[in-house]
């Protein structure tokens, strides 16, 4: 286990929390989905689990530190019982996105054409999904939330709506940083040209809220 990567995988997880609000750094978003995609794409799916895990733990460890303050004040626990039960919530919170993206592996080593296109941001969905529908109805940090004040691509909201908003801030992610690992070589040229075309017409789509 590469032990380098399980902390990449805790810090992009605890970078992506300013994405959203009161600090509202979404540009993270156009960032951190790709960049976890790169870490985990030629890993074995054993790997893939562990650093996902480690993401997840890193995105709900400092993502949800607020709700320490409710056990504490509000229900009267100590700090550190109240520090205990929101880390541990953390840790069960993260296997969302541990599984999610172990399927990710599995599928897209068995259909590696579909890869960089859907299944990565799909896998990114289906952790959100089962986190609100399957077992604990918590809907909190959903990452696409953080287009309500990107003037690039809120006009997209009304469309798409939450989940969908999700895939495609990943999915621009994808590109986005598949556009620069592109620029490392020439054999990479017809990828580089399909990203550049990709997020040209994203981005020239709809600025502004649409009319429907």
């Amino acid at each position: 286990m590469n032990f380098f990567k399980l902390f990449a995988g805790f810090s992009l997880g605890s970078l992506i929390v300013l994405a959203f609000q009161p600090f509202n750094y979404w540009f993270l978003t156009f960032l951190i989905p790709g960049l976890l995609h790169q870490l985990i794409k030629s890993e074995s799916i054993k790997n893939t689990f562990f650093i996902s895990y480690f993401f997840g733990f890193g995105l709900w460890a400092f993502g949800i530190f607020w709700i320490e303050n409710s056990i504490t004040v509000f229900g009267g626990a100590s700090p550190i019982l109240g520090s205990f039960l929101t880390l541990l919530l953390a840790a069960f919170l993260s296997l969302f996105q541990a599984v999610s993206f172990t399927v990710f592996k599995i599928v897209s080593n068995q259909r590696k054409n579909y890869d960089f296109f859907l299944l990565f941001p799909a896998s990114w969905v289906l952790s959100e999904w089962l986190r609100e529908f399957l077992f604990t109805g918590f809907p909190w940090l959903y990452v696409g939330y953080t287009a309500v004040d990107n003037n690039l691509i809120q006009g997209y909201i009304p469309i798409l709506g939450i989940f969908g908003m999700g895939f495609f801030i990943v999915f621009i992610s994808q590109i986005f940083i598949s556009f620069f690992v592109s620029l490392r070589g020439l054999n990479q040229r017809k990828s580089l040209y399909l990203s550049s075309v990709i997020l040209i017409i994203i981005f020239i789509g709809c600025s502004k809220p649409c009319d429907l």
